[in-house]
């Protein structure tokens, strides 16, 4: 299992994410374990940072730690700490949530204006431009 922010996601190299489409071509996904937290009247819905799971990795741990942290600090807000600790407890027991789809979109995106920005470089440093 590897975990990842914006940055070390930022930072994958276009061999590291064919890698990464080989391994959900076999059931690998990328996952974010929903959690609330409350301040009496303010309930925030929160996400963990993503995981990368292959496909026989236990998701047991992650799973009843955010479960417990919502269970801990997101019920009590009024009125929506209930609503929001069931929905995240519930999200975390399933496996929490699949995000797979919209982080190959981003890596995608970023690979593609990477690969734009190598070529308008290597074109302009052929122009001998001062």
């Amino acid at each position: 299992m590897v975990i990842f922010d914006e940055e070390s996601l930022a930072a994958i190299t276009p061999e590291q994410f064919r890698a990464m489409q080989d391994a959900i071509k076999r059931g690998a996904r990328f996952l974010a374990f929903p959690y609330c937290v409350s301040l009496i009247v303010v309930t925030m819905q929160r996400r963990s940072r993503i995981y990368f799971v292959e496909p026989k990795e236990s998701l047991l741990p992650q799973s009843i730690y955010f479960s417990m942290v919502s269970l801990v600090f997101g019920w009590w807000g009024i009125p929506w700490g209930p609503i929001y600790t069931i929905d995240a407890i519930a999200a975390c027991l399933r496996g929490g949530r699949n995000v797979t789809n919209e982080v190959m979109v981003s890596l995608r995106r970023l690979h593609a204006a990477i690969a734009t920005d190598q070529s308008a470089t290597t074109f302009l440093s052929g122009l001998n431009v001062p």
